[in-house]
């Protein structure tokens, strides 16, 4: 089951954490020059002014620049979404062709044995044509049963004799060809 990671913030833009540390600077220095400011008026008119003019440009910068990253987070979690989006219809794909190719294994797997049965093979003998259709060599097999490597190339001569194949290329091209069919 595939659990959505929607709820999750997206990663943040590189440039969006550049405009809102230089927001923050120009504010906190904004802020900085208004305070210096209070310390060094008398008061007056022109001081009074000049801390609204100050405040009025720190509200408009504030507001652009956050109006600014509200529509670059927007975006952002936008794609991400949608990512996200993708990624759970990836899933269902693979889901999907994996359940697909298991029941092909299956199937392909039961025309084996089927096959096997026709050909009156023993367990031994099965499990050399399924080495053999693996393109294991006679040493491998030898080694993966615990016998000689005559034992494994006279259990492959009964197969042939067996099924009435001369050799591992044309086995092999008789199971490919049934399932290519």
């Amino acid at each position: 089951m595939i659990v959505s990671n929607r709820t999750k913030q997206p990663f943040s833009n590189i440039t969006s954490t550049k405009y809102l540390l230089a927001s923050l600077i120009v504010v906190s220095a904004l802020v900085g020059i208004d305070i210096c400011g209070d310390f060094a008026a008398n008061k007056e008119l022109s001081s009074i002014i000049f801390d609204v003019m100050i405040e009025l440009v720190i509200l408009v910068f504030t507001i652009g620049l956050s109006l600014l990253l509200a529509y670059q987070y927007s975006n952002e979690r936008r794609k991400n979404m949608d990512f996200c989006d993708q990624i759970e219809s990836l899933h269902q794909d693979i889901a999907f062709w994996k359940g697909r190719t298991q029941s092909l294994v299956g199937e392909f797997q039961q025309n084996l044995e089927a096959q096997f049965e026709q050909w009156n093979l023993s367990q031994s003998e099965r499990e050399i044509c399924k080495f053999m259709l693996k393109g294991m060599s006679f040493k491998e097999m030898a080694f993966q049963r615990n016998s000689s490597e005559n034992t494994i190339r006279n259990q492959a001569q009964a197969i042939y004799e067996k099924s009435g194949i001369k050799g591992r290329k044309e086995l092999a091209a008789y199971f490919l060809e049934e399932m290519l069919s």
